[in-house]
Parts: C-alpha cells; structure tokens; sequence
C-alpha cells in the first residue's frame, strides 16, 4: 500500500483529511485538506479512495454502558472507548461508503510512534500536551489499551498521575507490566516521571487535527486497534463511482471535442458564404444592366410604400375588428370601444375597450389572444372589477395600441 488516508471529525463540524505516503526513507505527509460535515462534494470526489474516520470517545470500564446510548469499541480489554450513538450514527451516515473503519481519534497516540519511529517498543506510554490537558495513552503489545485525560492545572499532576495508574496497574490483571518508555512529541515540555526512558517523536506538523488523521491514517494498515466500526461493502461502490466519475469526465471531453470540431466547420463554412457574397457582389457593383434594374427596383418599391401609407389605415381597422371578433372568448362581451391619435405620431391609435366577462382568466385569455397580433403593441390591462349589479360578471378596461402602418 504506497497511500493511505485518514480524516478527523473536529468538533468544530469539520473533516480533516490526509493523505500519506510510504517513501523509501518512511512514511510522508502529502497533503492535507479540510471542509464542512455538510460539504456533500467533497465526500464525492473521495471517489475510490478507502479511508479510516477518527471521531472523539471517552474510555470507561468495559460493561459500564448499554449499547443502545453509546457506540463503543468491540474489545475483550478491561477498557473501551465509547462515544454518543447519535453522534457515532451521523457521521456513518454521512461517510459509510467510503468509510473502512471508525477509531477513536487518539489512536495517534499509539499508531505514529509504531509508524514513525522504527525502534519503538511493544509496550509504552504516549503523553501529548493538548490544549486544555495532557492527553495519556498506555499501549500494550502496539495497541491502544486506554486513554486518560489529564487536567493542566498545576503541572506537577501529570507526573503523579501516571504514578497512580502505575500502583493502580496490578489490579487489572492484564498479565503485562506497566510500560517504562514514554513517547513525547516534537519540542514539548512534559515530564511523566523521572524513572521512564523518554524517546522524543518529531512529526512533520505541529497541527493537533492533522497529527490525528495521521495516526488514524495508519488504522487502515493496523485494523488491531480499538474500532467502533469496520466495513468492506464499500469498496465495490467506490471502485464504481471512480469508473462513473472518470467516465464522465471522458464523456464530457468528448463532447467538448465535438463542439469544437462543430464550431471549426461552422468557422470556415461562414468565410465560404463570405467569399461568394463578396463575389456576388463584385459582380452586381461592375454590371451596368443590373445596377439599372435595382433603380428601377427601388423607384417601384417607394411608389408602393406610399400606396400602401394611404390605403392600409381603413384596411388595419378591419382587421382590427376581425381580430377583436375572433380573439374573444366565450362568456367575455364588449360594451365599448373608443379611441385617440397617440401624440407625436401619425401611424398609431390608442384604443380603449371595456365590456364584461364571467371571470378573470377568461379577460386574460383576450388580451393573450390580442397581443399576439402584430397589429397591437402596449396591450395592459387598466381595470377589473365586480360588477354591481350582476356579481356573477365582472367589467374590464382594456388599453392598446393599434399599428396603422409600418412606417
């Protein structure tokens, strides 16, 4: 395996994800990235990739809560790590597909001093100074067996806490002797006891949320550690949407290629029209004959736009008329119809017409029905209401613009 992955959920609501390397020289930090729980995209173009997901428990006493409130880790040790079923529910919800495993999220304190330091022990203690305690994992055999969370009050309390876990051990019976080595990490300042062999652990980053997506990174190699939830189903989903996702990228090019391909024979076949319309027009500017039939062409053409000016305004109420007879729906009646030249304008009347219909879409049908003649522009409806007297009905005022002519 050259790479792994591993993401945080901090309690910030959001994901931290890493994604490490395995180099000749050890394993490598190659990126990090961090987005919303709701970020659904981000989720999506994990694609194929197989991730473990680290979220915050609380270590107790094995048998000491039911598993309907709590989602707890499946161990035979005296200890298990346990967190909120909702909480736990959430996020497996959010991520199942992609998800291998959920861990605790201070594995870290077991899995980056077997993964980056090469002489490490069976059996230690891990110390890191968080920011409200100093968190201390007691690993046995590589694995994380319990978690304590130690105040910062008064430094002093560290030291003679782990002392009394040490007098506590024997009772547990775990058949292994309390660890003497202690892992520190990069250039903090903690002191467990005077009497540990201290071995100091340098990571490649100070951030506590991508120090522990790097130590959950890792469970997707060490699945011993303690896990509230382990799935391969999957991994046939992923390795599909990877194949959809790709497909659809190669479909998508494609197309692309298509329109631009389109777009090139559409190009040059725009300067063929060029060239013959230039050639056709060489030929009309040069051909004495043709420019005369054009004149003559345009003397006519003038003579009948003022034919056409004097005669088209009886013809445009006509029509107008026959327009109102066929646009009017049924159970929809004109009482009145008046009109008025429009000011600065000898082509254009204003007509008002008003009348009753039996409701309001059949008076919006009408002036559908009249707007869509080219004879009629600046149609609007000026009034509707009940009327008095017959309420079944209603009166409406419609106002529009009659065309006389085009110019």
């Amino acid at each position: 395996m050259t790479k792994i992955h591993g993401i945080l959920a901090t309690p910030e609501g959001k994901y931290v994800k890493v994604t490490l390397q395995n180099q000749s020289n050890g394993w490598e930090l190659r990126g990090s990235d961090t987005w919303d729980f709701d970020n659904n995209l981000k989720k999506y173009l994990l694609l194929g990739s197989t991730v473990t997901l680290g979220i915050d428990t609380h270590w107790i006493r094995t048998g000491l809560s039911d598993n309907q409130t709590y989602a707890m880790t499946s161990t035979d040790n005296v200890f298990t790590a346990c967190t909120q079923q909702a909480h736990f529910q959430a996020h497996l919800e959010n991520l199942e597909q992609n998800l291998s495993g959920v861990y605790p999220d201070d594995v870290y304190l077991c899995t980056l001093p077997v993964f980056f330091f090469k002489r490490s022990e069976a059996s230690f203690i891990s110390v890191f100074e968080e920011e409200r305690c100093w968190k201390t994992g007691i690993i046995i055999d590589k694995k994380l067996f319990v978690t304590y969370s130690v105040p910062k009050s008064e430094p002093a309390r560290l030291s003679s806490f782990i002392a009394r876990i040490e007098r506590y051990w024997p009772t547990l019976k775990t058949g292994v002797e309390f660890p003497k080595t202690a892992f520190i990490f990069n250039k903090q300042t903690v002191n467990p006891g005077d009497h540990f062999d201290i071995q100091r652990l340098r990571l490649p980053v100070e951030d506590l949320s991508i120090i522990k997506a790097c130590g959950i990174a890792f469970c997707n190699i060490d699945t011993s550690q303690p896990s509230l939830y382990n799935s391969i189903k999957g991994t046939g989903f992923r390795n599909f949407r990877s194949l959809a996702f790709w497909g659809s990228g190669m479909l998508i090019f494609l197309t692309l290629l298509l329109f631009a391909a389109l777009s090139f024979l559409n190009t040059r076949q725009q300067d063929q029209i060029a060239q013959y319309e230039s050639s056709y027009r060489k030929i009309l500017t040069e051909n004495n004959e043709i420019k005369g039939l054009f004149s003559e062409g345009d003397s006519l053409a003038e003579k009948l736009t003022r034919i056409e000016k004097f005669s088209s305004n009886s013809t445009r109420w006509g029509q107008f008329l026959h327009l109102l007879g066929t646009a009017r729906p049924a159970k929809l009646y004109f009482e009145h119809l008046g009109s008025e030249p429009v000011k600065g304008t000898n082509n254009k009347i204003r007509v008002l017409l008003s009348g009753w219909a039996e409701n309001e879409t059949i008076v919006t049908e009408l002036i559908k029905n009249i707007n869509a003649s080219e004879l009629i522009s600046n149609t609007s409806l000026s009034s509707m209401e009940r009327d008095e007297k017959q309420r079944s009905f209603c009166k409406f005022k419609i106002l529009c613009t009659l065309v006389l002519s085009k110019s």
